[in-house]
């Protein structure tokens, strides 16, 4: 997940790739990053649901929540809401969407939503969680620069990396990775 350290760097990453940037840009970006994080949970649901053949009611409704993302924005920007609230609304209609999905297949497909919650939801939210922990730590002690983000970039990846393995697999499915691990070592 490179969603951690380019959220904690965006600032620094956009002045390296486009110079001076207006403020509001670090922060729309940071935004669309999250974004598409709860997008892509949502994957394997569409995928089931897809897979139903029985959409008519899931793309109405599905559909209708994503397409309500621009009048109620533009309903919030004009009682003068700041211009990051389309991103806002995006996340939100997003959550509402995995929602919905969750709740139209466990009666679909018998879907076990609880499992999915727990074994996927709390899984990725925890270890993302924990994954920013020490990149933020090393944003606040070291000034902004090159260093910086290379530091971050390093502790992301080592956080992920422990992270997953504490809190993201199972026990059968560390067991495999130790078991990956060890024939790619052997082999070299």
């Amino acid at each position: 997940m490179m969603g951690a350290p380019i959220c904690i760097e965006m600032s620094y990453v956009l002045k390296l790739w486009l110079g001076e940037v207006p403020e509001i840009t670090t922060y729309f970006a940071q935004l669309a990053i999250v974004s598409q994080l709860i997008s892509v949970v949502s994957i394997p649901l569409i995928t089931a649901m897809l897979a139903s053949g029985r959409i008519r009611n899931y793309q109405i409704i599905v559909g209708g929540i994503g397409l309500m993302v621009f009048p109620i924005s533009w309903l919030l920007l004009d009682m003068g809401m700041g211009p990051e609230t389309p991103y806002i609304v995006v996340i939100v209609c997003y959550i509402f969407q995995l929602a919905i999905r969750l709740y139209m297949l466990i009666d679909l497909v018998k879907f076990d939503a609880k499992g999915f919650i727990v074994n996927v939801l709390l899984r990725c939210c925890v270890v993302c969680l924990l994954t920013f922990i020490a990149p933020l730590v090393i944003s606040y002690l070291m000034e902004e620069g090159f260093l910086r983000l290379v530091f971050v970039v390093l502790a992301s990846t080592a956080s992920l990396i422990v992270a997953v393995y504490a809190f993201g697999l199972n026990g059968e499915e560390r067991e495999y990775m130790i078991r990956v691990v060890k024939s790619k070592l052997g082999r070299k």
